[in-house]
Protein backbone atom coordinates (compact mmCIF):
# COMPACT_ATOMS: atom_id res chain seq x y z
CA UNK A 1 0.00 0.00 0.00
CA UNK A 2 2.90 2.31 0.62
CA UNK A 3 3.63 2.17 -3.10
CA UNK A 4 0.31 3.85 -3.84
CA UNK A 5 -0.23 5.93 -0.71
CA UNK A 6 3.33 7.01 -0.10
CA UNK A 7 5.70 5.86 2.58
CA UNK A 8 5.50 7.14 6.11
CA UNK A 9 1.74 7.51 6.11
CA UNK A 10 1.16 7.03 9.83
CA UNK A 11 -2.62 7.36 9.64
CA UNK A 12 -2.91 4.61 7.01
CA UNK A 13 -0.58 2.28 8.92
CA UNK A 14 -2.39 2.84 12.22
CA UNK A 15 -5.88 2.45 10.76
CA UNK A 16 -4.92 -0.65 8.78
CA UNK A 17 -3.50 -2.28 11.90
CA UNK A 18 -6.65 -1.44 13.87
CA UNK A 19 -8.84 -2.74 11.05
CA UNK A 20 -7.09 -6.10 10.91
CA UNK A 21 -7.32 -6.39 14.70
CA UNK A 22 -11.05 -5.67 14.49
CA UNK A 23 -11.45 -8.32 11.77
CA UNK A 24 -9.72 -10.88 14.00
CA UNK A 25 -12.23 -10.01 16.72
CA UNK A 26 -15.21 -10.56 14.40
CA UNK A 27 -15.92 -6.97 13.39
CA UNK A 28 -16.24 -5.88 9.77
CA UNK A 29 -15.15 -2.25 10.14
CA UNK A 30 -13.63 0.32 12.48
CA UNK A 31 -14.91 3.78 13.32
CA UNK A 32 -12.55 6.62 12.54
CA UNK A 33 -12.15 10.09 13.96
CA UNK A 34 -13.00 12.95 11.64
CA UNK A 35 -9.31 13.70 11.14
CA UNK A 36 -8.53 10.06 10.29
CA UNK A 37 -11.40 9.90 7.80
CA UNK A 38 -10.25 13.15 6.17
CA UNK A 39 -6.66 11.92 5.91
CA UNK A 40 -7.68 8.56 4.43
CA UNK A 41 -10.13 10.05 1.94
CA UNK A 42 -7.16 11.65 0.16
CA UNK A 43 -5.40 8.30 -0.37
CA UNK A 44 -7.06 7.03 -3.56
CA UNK A 45 -6.63 4.45 -5.06
CA UNK A 46 -5.83 2.67 -1.76
CA UNK A 47 -8.92 4.07 -0.04
CA UNK A 48 -12.14 4.62 -1.94
CA UNK A 49 -15.88 4.20 -1.93
CA UNK A 50 -15.89 1.02 -4.03
CA UNK A 51 -13.41 -1.23 -5.85
CA UNK A 52 -10.52 -0.27 -3.57
CA UNK A 53 -8.55 -2.32 -1.04
CA UNK A 54 -9.96 -0.17 1.76
CA UNK A 55 -13.48 1.28 1.67
CA UNK A 56 -14.28 4.50 3.49
CA UNK A 57 -18.00 4.93 4.12
CA UNK A 58 -18.57 8.04 6.17
CA UNK A 59 -16.32 7.51 9.17
CA UNK A 60 -16.29 3.71 8.88
CA UNK A 61 -13.31 1.92 7.33
CA UNK A 62 -13.83 -1.53 5.79
CA UNK A 63 -11.55 -4.00 4.12
CA UNK A 64 -12.80 -3.95 0.52
CA UNK A 65 -13.64 -7.65 0.50
CA UNK A 66 -15.68 -7.42 3.72
CA UNK A 67 -17.54 -4.35 2.45
CA UNK A 68 -18.43 -6.21 -0.77
CA UNK A 69 -19.70 -9.23 1.19
CA UNK A 70 -21.92 -7.03 3.36
CA UNK A 71 -23.16 -5.10 0.31
CA UNK A 72 -24.02 -8.35 -1.52
CA UNK A 73 -25.74 -9.78 1.56
CA UNK A 74 -27.83 -6.63 2.03
CA UNK A 75 -28.85 -6.68 -1.65
CA UNK A 76 -29.92 -10.33 -1.40
CA UNK A 77 -31.93 -9.69 1.78
CA UNK A 78 -33.70 -6.76 0.10
CA UNK A 79 -34.42 -8.90 -2.97
CA UNK A 80 -35.88 -11.70 -0.87
CA UNK A 81 -37.95 -9.29 1.21
CA UNK A 82 -39.39 -7.65 -1.91
CA UNK A 83 -40.24 -11.00 -3.51
CA UNK A 84 -42.76 -11.90 -0.84
CA UNK A 85 -43.98 -15.40 -0.21
CA UNK A 86 -47.03 -17.40 -1.09
CA UNK A 87 -48.40 -20.55 0.43
CA UNK A 88 -47.41 -23.70 -1.41
CA UNK A 89 -50.20 -25.74 -2.97
CA UNK A 90 -50.65 -29.13 -1.34
CA UNK A 91 -50.50 -31.21 -4.53
CA UNK A 92 -47.31 -29.53 -5.75
CA UNK A 93 -45.72 -29.83 -2.32
CA UNK A 94 -46.57 -33.53 -2.15
CA UNK A 95 -45.03 -34.15 -5.60
CA UNK A 96 -41.89 -32.19 -4.80
CA UNK A 97 -41.39 -33.90 -1.46
CA UNK A 98 -41.71 -37.31 -3.12
CA UNK A 99 -39.19 -36.28 -5.80
CA UNK A 100 -36.68 -34.67 -3.42
CA UNK A 101 -36.75 -37.41 -0.77
CA UNK A 102 -36.66 -40.65 -2.72
CA UNK A 103 -35.28 -43.89 -1.46
CA UNK A 104 -35.01 -45.77 1.76
CA UNK A 105 -33.86 -43.81 4.75
CA UNK A 106 -35.12 -40.42 3.58
CA UNK A 107 -38.59 -40.70 5.10
CA UNK A 108 -37.56 -38.79 8.22
CA UNK A 109 -36.17 -35.90 6.18
CA UNK A 110 -39.30 -35.88 4.00
CA UNK A 111 -41.54 -35.81 7.08
CA UNK A 112 -39.52 -32.96 8.62
CA UNK A 113 -39.82 -30.94 5.40
CA UNK A 114 -43.56 -31.65 5.25
CA UNK A 115 -43.94 -30.51 8.85
CA UNK A 116 -42.08 -27.28 8.05
CA UNK A 117 -44.49 -26.65 5.16
CA UNK A 118 -47.49 -27.31 7.40
CA UNK A 119 -46.19 -24.84 9.98
CA UNK A 120 -45.88 -22.24 7.20
CA UNK A 121 -49.55 -22.78 6.29
CA UNK A 122 -50.79 -22.33 9.86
Amino acid sequence: MERYAGSGNEVLANCTERLFQALQNGHSFIRLSGDEADALSALAPVVGTSAAPLILEGRRLFLGRMWQLEYDLAAEIKRLAAAGTSAPDAAGARQNLAKWFQGAGSEGQRDAAALALLQFLW
